[in-house]
């Protein structure tokens, strides 16, 4: 579009706009790119930090796991703490996304 407004650039002068505007924006369309690729790596950054959850996560789910035997083993007899290891230990967890079955013929 820079390119075709530079053409007509005395045309656009004529009617009041200002004799750099070209330039103008040619600078405003590489800001535009520049902040494109900045938000792309952004997003690549973040999905590759929460890759590295995984191991940390499985470990977590394993400790709660002994925590919970330990206390099942330990509070079996009070009702109350057992409720509140039920609350307090809770995982809620994302609904695992169906495969979509593939178009058919």
């Amino acid at each position: 579009m820079a390119d075709a407004a530079e053409a007509m650039a005395a045309d656009f002068v004529a009617y009041g706009l200002d004799p750099a505007f070209v330039t103008q924006l040619r600078d405003q369309i590489t800001a535009f790119e520049q902040a494109e690729e900045t938000q792309d790596t952004g997003e690549q950054t973040q999905a590759g930090a929460t890759a590295e959850f995984g191991p940390f996560l499985k470990e977590a789910m394993m400790k709660a796991k002994q925590l919970d035997a330990f206390v099942h083993n330990f509070y079996a007899s009070d009702a109350e703490k057992m409720g509140e290891w039920k609350t307090a230990s809770h995982v809620q967890r994302q609904p695992k996304k169906k495969a979509t079955p593939p178009p058919g013929p």
